[in-house]
C-alpha cells in the first residue's frame, strides 16, 4: 500500500488537475520536477500517462534509496514522501541535523521531521553537515509540523 498511497497522495496535492504548474516547476497530476521528467523521458509532463508513470518511477526509485538506510517500511514511507517533496539533499541534511543532535536519523516523527523544518533557519541550513542550504516552502505545499504524520 505505501508507494501506492505515495502516488495517491501526490495526485490529490496536484487537485488532480494535469496541466497544473507549481511556483518551483513541478508540472501535472504527479507534479513531476523537470528533472525527473528528464530522467525518465517524459515527452510530455502535461500527459496524465506519462506523468504518472514517471511520478511512480520516482517513488520507487526513492523507496531504493531509502531501503538502504530505514529498514522499517512505515518509516521509509515518511523518508519517500518528504524526498519526492523537498528533495532526497534536504531530508539528507536534516537526517545528519538529527544525528548531530541526538536524535534518531532512521525516525520521522520528532527526529527527522523536526530538523527538515528547522532548515528554514540559518542556524540549521548554516550548519558545517548541511549541505543543500535553506529550505525554501511557499504556497499550499508548505511544510507544517506534523505534516507527514497526516499522509
Amino acid at each position: 500500500m505505501g508507494l501506492a498511497f505515495g502516488g495517491v497522495y501526490r495526485l490529490q496535492e496536484s487537485g488532480f488537475n494535469p496541466h497544473v504548474k507549481s511556483w518551483a516547476g513541478a508540472v501535472g497530476l504527479m507534479q513531476l520536477m523537470p528533472a525527473a521528467s528528464r530522467q525518465f523521458k517524459v515527452q510530455n509532463a502535461y500527459d496524465p500517462e506519462q506523468n504518472i508513470h514517471a511520478g511512480v518511477m520516482v517513488l520507487r526509485y526513492l523507496d531504493g534509496l531509502w531501503v538502504k538506510t530505514v529498514a522499517d517500511p512505515n518509516e521509509r514511507l515518511k523518508f519517500v514522501l518528504a524526498s519526492y517533496n523537498v528533495g532526497v539533499s534536504h531530508v539528507i541534511d536534516a537526517r545528519n541535523l538529527a544525528a548531530k543532535y541526538g536524535k534518531d536519523p532512521t525516525k520521522w516523527d520528532d527526529n527527522v521531521e523536526t530538523y527538515l523544518m528547522l532548515k528554514t533557519k540559518r542556524q540549521y541550513y548554516k550548519d558545517p553537515v548541511v549541505s543543500a542550504g535553506i529550505l525554501q516552502v511557499y504556497g499550499a505545499g508548505e511544510l507544517r509540523e506534523g505534516s507527514a504524520r497526516k499522509i
